[in-house]
């Protein structure tokens, strides 16, 4: 994630000869990592959960 937003703002020419292309990418990957985050904190909570709930013999 730090790479592309790195290349996105020092080497935008990797991405897109366009400014506003470059954005556009930019605009998706910010919204791909936060929904990737948001994915993964509910997954990890809900592992929390189950394992809590799991009654120890």
């Amino acid at each position: 994630m730090m790479i592309d937003g790195a290349a996105l703002r020092w080497f935008p020419h990797v991405y897109a000869g366009n400014d506003t292309v470059t954005r556009y990418g930019a605009a998706w990957l910010l919204w791909g990592y936060g929904l990737g985050a948001w994915i993964a904190l509910a997954m990890a909570s809900r592992s929390i959960r189950a394992k809590q709930s799991t009654p120890v013999a």
